[in-house]
């Protein structure tokens, strides 16, 4: 009985596979402890009583459930903030670093080069703009039960400041490739193409950590009413 209880509650907790190991351990130990303490001589009775105080695995699992997804969301939410201020500085980096060298855009790319320069500035603004708001939302009461609604707003949040953050960021490689196109590479293009590749694998980053945990969400949620 209690192997099989143990698989139950393994798979009710399957949504997180660490958690789940930790949970089953410790239930393992609380019921053979209270097993060994029953007076009862039928073991299969002591066995059953353990296992009804212990609980059902789907209430314990959907208790879990609820602060994983708020640990998950309020994680997340923090990954973003971050990775926001992160492209931002990159970007001041950049800019700083022409200024200093006096390295301006040729004056046959200026016209294309303003285009794309203000895609790159409303695409950043609003992820700037969301990534306030998911902050804001995720700092009130809203998730603390980790409803499924407030959850799924968090992350197609998350899922558009990721949008408006690539765009941005393809706007910031245009714009480096022409500022550094028909020139010859040297220790001044350095700093410009290191900011830029930081880009790069900070928005790949986030695209996959939302990915990832937006799969796991998934199984979360199903666990919890709607």
């Amino acid at each position: 009985m209690i192997r099989a209880y143990l698989q139950d509650l393994e798979r009710a907790l399957s949504f997180d596979r660490g958690l789940a190991r930790r949970v089953c351990q410790e239930a393992e130990g609380h019921l053979l402890e209270a097993i060994a303490a029953d007076p009862t001589a039928d073991k299969f009775e002591a066995q059953r009583k353990a296992i009804a105080r212990f609980g059902d695995p789907k209430a314990i699992a959907t208790e879990f459930a609820r602060h994983s997804l708020v640990r998950q969301a309020r994680g997340i939410t923090g990954t973003v903030v971050l990775i926001v201020f992160g492209i931002f500085l990159a970007m001041k980096v950049r800019v700083e670093w022409y200024a200093l060298t006096h390295w301006t855009m040729p004056t046959d790319r200026k016209s294309i080069a303003d285009v794309i320069l203000s895609i790159d500035r409303y695409a950043f603004w609003i992820s700037v703009f969301l990534v306030v708001a998911i902050y804001l939302y995720v700092s009130g009461r809203r998730i603390l039960a980790g409803s499924p609604q407030g959850v799924r707003r968090i992350y197609s949040g998350c899922v558009m400041t990721t949008g408006a953050l690539a765009v941005s960021v393809v706007g910031d490689g245009l714009l480096t490739a022409m500022q550094l196109h028909g020139t010859q590479l040297c220790s001044d293009s350095i700093p410009p193409l290191l900011s830029l590749i930081f880009e790069i694998a900070a928005v790949s980053f986030l695209g996959l950590r939302v990915h990832f945990l937006m799969q796991r969400a998934r199984s979360t949620t199903g666990l919890l009413p709607p």
